[in-house]
């Protein structure tokens, strides 16, 4: 009662202060009950003084509040559940001090959320409805408050043991990252955390059964079930940084199982790794001795360490000199079959030369790969590993002189393997390089057409005999070429486009000489800047000169037959180097670089990176400006690769690269550009001397071949397969030298 006249006397007060008169209760009720619940309170109680014995506004109040308790959840919302629970009681009590029959039949309109309308559109409330509400909902609420918190408490008591639980496990893992580290430096100390862990864990699930108990007693709409994991992998299980106690299916990890288990096992494990590595060396070393005979057989199994002898040794030493051994024995073992794979397939009449390429430039990938596995060998062979495993090195490897001995001998071995199939692949790539410069003609409407590609030359030494610049040579075969010859009628550098047939014969022919203003006629110089195959046909760039020295481009793709299905003019009009398609966009990547087809290396000139839809729109272009060439662009999977010589270029840390002391020397480069038209990498091929380059075959994206000649820089397209000025380098797609001539 004391709290009752407080309350209103504060409310009184309050109202008095805002000095204006209030609307009347029973008009202002409907406004006030579609305010938010806060506001309505607000605003039921600013009447408390004025009728304080007026039953309505403590059961509205009543309402509100156990609207609120319904509306909120019992374990998120715990305190704000109960405390609108006994603010609801409190204020039923409050109302029914006040509510009779009469006062609700004197004043309907005041519970009309609790009536209905009369046929003439009056409110109708009875007296037995609200009677009846207030007091089943009063029993339920009192009901509520009475067990709700001591289900919360075991809710929460079951959480916080838990999280304890987790976290203390948590810490011990950041302390100890690897069981090595957790079984050699266990102690007291230690093992008095781990019964910590247990006991908090098993606090957490006692509490949990408690909580369970009382909300099936008790119903709070929550039906829960606790699930217990395992904890098998060190770091990847028990390291949720969250475990959500409000899901229907709760997942948490059974440390106190962990605890027991570790216990058991802290000190039979190492003693279990030492025989474990014993058994495995023995293993590996019978599989290797076997790979020949099996694949004979044709039984060959790849060679895997063992996963589980793999991860048992990482837990104790992350830094092992065992492990690079090991996995040195896998890459011996696949280099054996790799090799007799090879020498079956040098036999092989029916293979394609470039299957047969693929496989050396893969050899050469997986010699380099086991040198490196053999440095990492080297770097871990110190005192420290002897320490820890010394009976196995001692008595398998002789101690640390012994590995040391055993990685000379390997590198010596990989070293000639290289070499061989670095030469092997050389010498084929001479053959098929080689074969294009035969000097061999096909003769067309009285015009005898070279086979081999020659340099393009000025206007004033053509003739009216066709010169070759371009060569593309199918699979199947065939071939197409481009080149330019002299119109004697216009007096004009003209271009033409052929197909030849794998029996060397000219399946079509066209010739095209520019319009760069319909109105005069054809009035241009018109070279081939570049050619590509491409799905069902060829793309040609075409590049005019007028007389009045204006430039432009003209893209036109052919079918197999050599009818154009596209042809468009271009917007850049610099001079057209290479063009590739590339499939997986279907978009066309055109380079360009200065304005004439001769480029002076030595003089700065802007490289145009730009790629096309096969429609021919620019979707982007890439620019960048240096002194050298363009030799070609090949598709990798993530984007292309363009090599260069380059006389001064600027890298992509904004430092300049002089290819040497002259002003006049070269050498190569080569730059990545991804699909989306930037530049990932960039890099420079150095040598002790001048060099330039001038041919590219890629065999794949791990064997991309460069040749070139040592010396001075010349505009060639022969290629140099003299001992004495050759230059030939293999480089993969991450712009690592593989394997180079040049010193």
């Amino acid at each position: 009662m004391k709290k009752l006249t407080l309350l209103i006397l504060t409310l009184a007060a309050v109202q008095s202060s805002f000095g204006q008169k209030l609307e009347k209760y029973e008009d202002a009720l409907p406004r006030i009950l579609t305010l938010p619940p806060s506001g309505a309170l607000a605003q039921l109680k600013r009447y408390i003084p004025e009728e304080p014995e007026e039953p309505s506004i403590y059961f509205q109040m009543a309402v509100i509040y156990e609207t609120r308790y319904k509306n909120s959840d019992p374990i998120k919302d715990y305190a704000y559940k109960v405390g609108n629970a006994r603010e609801a009681i409190k204020a039923y009590s409050v109302a029914d001090r006040f509510l009779d029959e009469k006062a609700v039949r004197k004043n309907e309109e005041l519970y009309f959320n609790f009536g209905q309308m009369d046929e003439k559109g009056r409110i109708e409330v009875e007296y037995d409805t609200v009677r009846q509400h207030i007091d089943a909902i009063v029993a339920e609420m009192k009901q509520y408050v009475t067990n709700m918190p001591i289900i919360y408490d075991k809710y929460t008591n079951s959480f916080s043991n838990y999280d304890k639980a987790h976290k203390e496990f948590t810490a011990i893992v950041g302390e100890y990252p690897t069981f090595k580290d957790l079984y050699l430096l266990f102690d007291e100390s230690v093992d008095a955390r781990f019964e910590q862990i247990k006991k908090d864990y098993l606090e957490s699930q006692k509490y949990w059964e408690e909580y369970k108990s009382a909300s099936d007693t008790f119903d709070i709409g929550y039906d829960q079930e606790m699930v217990s994991k395992p904890i098998k992998v060190y770091r990847l299980d028990g390291l949720e940084s969250k475990i959500n106690f409000l899901e229907s299916r709760i997942e948490v990890w059974d440390y106190a199982s962990w605890v027991d288990e570790t216990r058991g096992i802290i000190h039979a494990e190492i003693d279990k790794l030492r025989l474990d590595l014993a058994k495995e060396n023995l293993r590996l070393n019978r599989r290797i001795e076997q790979a020949e005979p099996d694949f004979i057989r044709d039984e060959f199994e790849p060679l895997k360490v063992t996963k589980e002898v793999l991860f048992n040794l990482r837990k104790y030493d992350l830094n092992s000199v065992v492990e690079p051994i090991f996995i040195y024995k896998e890459k011996k073992h696949d280099l054996i079959y790799q090799e007799m794979l090879s020498k079956q397939l040098d036999t092989a009449t029916n293979l394609d030369v470039e299957r047969k390429l693929y496989l050396y430039g893969q050899m050469v990938n997986r010699i380099k790969e086991a040198d490196t596995v053999l440095s990492d060998i080297r770097r871990r062979n110190t005192q420290a590993s002897l320490n820890k495993y010394p009976e196995f090195i001692n008595t398998h490897y002789q101690g640390m002189s012994g590995i040391t001995a055993m990685i000379a001998e390997e590198r010596t071995t990989n070293k000639n393997d290289v070499t061989q199939y670095i030469g092997t692949i050389r010498d084929r790539l001479y053959d098929i390089l080689g074969s294009d410069s035969v000097a061999e003609v096909i003769t067309y409407k009285r015009q005898q057409i070279p086979l081999q590609e020659q340099l393009s030359m000025d206007a004033e030494m053509l003739t009216p005999r066709p010169v070759t610049t371009h060569r593309i040579n199918n699979f199947d075969g065939s071939t197409f070429l481009g080149g330019i010859f002299k119109n004697e009628k216009e007096n004009k550098v003209q271009a033409f486009v052929c197909g030849v047939t794998p029996d060397k014969k000219v399946g079509w022919y066209n010739e095209y000489l520019l319009q760069f203003d319909s109105a005069i006629g054809y009035d241009s110089h018109t070279r081939i800047g570049a050619m590509k195959t491409v799905p069902g046909g060829l793309a040609v760039m075409l590049h005019g000169l007028d007389t009045n020295g204006s430039r432009h481009n003209h893209l036109y793709i052919l079918d197999e037959k050599g009818e154009v299905t596209l042809s468009k003019r271009l917007i850049l009009n610099q001079f057209p180097r290479t063009i590739n398609y590339n499939e997986r966009t279907n978009t066309l990547m055109i380079t360009y670089k200065g304005t004439d087809y001769l480029d002076d290396i030595l003089q700065q000139s802007e490289l145009i990176m730009a790629n096309y839809s096969i429609y021919g729109d620019l979707l982007w272009q890439q620019r960048i400006n240096y002194k050298g060439d363009i030799n070609s662009v090949v598709n990798l999977d993530d984007g292309y690769m363009l090599v260069g010589n380059y006389n001064e270029l600027k890298m992509l840390d904004g430092k300049i690269s002089r290819a040497g002391g002259s002003n006049t020397d070269t050498r190569t480069f080569a730059l990545k550009i991804d699909l989306a038209g930037e530049i990932t990498d960039m890099k420079t091929f150095g040598s002790s001397e001048s060099y330039f380059t001038n041919k590219i075959y890629k065999v794949s994206d791990d064997c991309i071949n460069v040749f070139g000649s040592r010396g001075a820089y010349e505009k060639r397209v022969a290629l140099d397969d003299e001992p004495g000025s050759s230059v030939h380098m293999i480089i993969n797609s991450s712009l690592d030298v593989l394997t180079s001539s040049m010193k």
